[in-house]
């Protein structure tokens, strides 16, 4: 046996997650990987994550804290540790979330103070870009641009170029949970009884109303397999999603919200 007690319940995982031919999860203040079938458990780090990033063959993680005031685990450091356990680092201590990564940079943001880094993933060296403290980060598909989704009253969105330091607005009031494909953003606009609008990344064009029926922001919108998914509350709830490429849109499934 392992020595560790066998767990039933997917639940009594801190953190799980699959990524290509492994699992990663944590157990008993540990970070480990397996088979899918969770047998040949290798650990990876040798204390407990908040988060975690893969990229390539390196994972960038966040170490976790417990509040017993606030019954939280919080994040306390940003560390990098190759998939097999090995050349684990300290980058930085603080409490970073991690915002996602290009060839060359990992982004992440500081939970206290609210300022964004781009790290070198070779160096490890960081610098401050943004100050974000309202901000969502998301980093666009190709490396390009920070996506910054204002979480507080305006719900502004803006794109960040990281080459050229430049920020634009793409959508000053409304834009809730975007996602960028293909050069488009694409958000519920909560001005407009939560529709589908897009917007391209580069501000090259005005905000556009792309489906023109009430959505539920319950459901982030998600892209597979070049459709967008989403639930259209004009239809009871009912799961739909739109080819990216025609442009057509089709019911997948009936999913009726059970509400108090």
């Amino acid at each position: 046996g392992t020595g560790h007690k066998e767990i039933e319940d997917i639940t009594d995982y801190m953190y799980f997650n699959m990524h290509e031919d492994y699992v990663y999860f944590t157990l008993n203040d540990k970070f480990y990987r397996s088979d899918h079938d969770l047998k040949n458990r290798k650990e990876i780090v040798g204390t407990l994550i908040h988060n975690a990033l893969f990229v390539d063959d390196y994972i960038y993680y966040t170490t976790a804290n417990y509040n017993s005031v606030q019954d939280v685990y919080y994040p306390t450091q940003l560390n990098v540790v190759k998939n097999d356990g090995s050349e684990n680092k300290l980058i930085e201590k603080g409490a970073f979330y991690l915002d996602g990564a290009t060839d060359k940079y990992l982004v992440v943001t500081n939970a206290t103070n609210g300022y964004t880094l781009l790290v070198d993933r070779d160096t490890l060296e960081s610098e401050v870009r943004l100050y974000v403290p309202y901000e969502q980060v998301t980093v666009s598909s190709d490396g390009k641009y920070l996506i910054l989704n204002n979480i507080e009253e305006s719900q502004s969105l803006k794109a960040y170029n990281i080459e050229t330091r430049k920020t634009e607005v793409l959508f000053k009031n409304g834009a809730k949970l975007p996602i960028e494909y293909d050069g488009m953003v694409y958000f519920y606009n909560s001005s407009d009884d939560n529709k589908i609008y897009r917007v391209p990344i580069d501000a090259s064009g005005e905000a556009e109303l792309f489906y023109r029926y009430s959505c539920s922001t319950e459901l982030t919108l998600q892209i597979l397999d070049n459709y967008l998914y989403f639930f259209n509350n004009d239809d009871g709830g009912a799961v739909y999603r739109i080819n990216m490429d025609t442009n057509t849109h089709e019911y997948i499934e009936f999913v009726r919200k059970m509400l108090d």
